[in-house]
């Protein structure tokens, strides 16, 4: 199977790349709770759904992929969603 012309195989190995990145590299806030857990993990959970998405696609069914990559959207939207929502540090205007 593919998807725009790409095997699916391949794109999930190429999602898994991110997903090891994100993991180590991480935004430095200073959060707690649900919001420090969504900045922390959402990202590179985002990538291994995708990632699993890609490979169920071919192993499963399409119905599977589609509702794993639906929760790979979510973590996503979780991510940026708790990113934006942070508070934005004065920085003093140029002499």
């Amino acid at each position: 199977m593919t998807f725009a012309g790409i095997p699916l195989w391949l794109l999930g190995c190429a999602a898994l790349v991110p997903a090891a990145v994100f993991a180590f590299i991480h935004p430095r806030e200073d959060a707690s709770g649900a919001r420090a857990w969504l900045l922390r993990w959402a990202h590179p959970l985002g990538w291994v759904l995708l990632s699993t998405a890609c490979f169920a696609g071919i192993l499963v069914s399409g119905t599977a992929a589609y509702y794993t990559a639906l929760a790979g959207l979510a973590s996503f939207l979780g991510f940026f969603g708790a990113l934006s929502t942070g508070e934005r540090k004065q920085v003093p205007p140029p002499v």
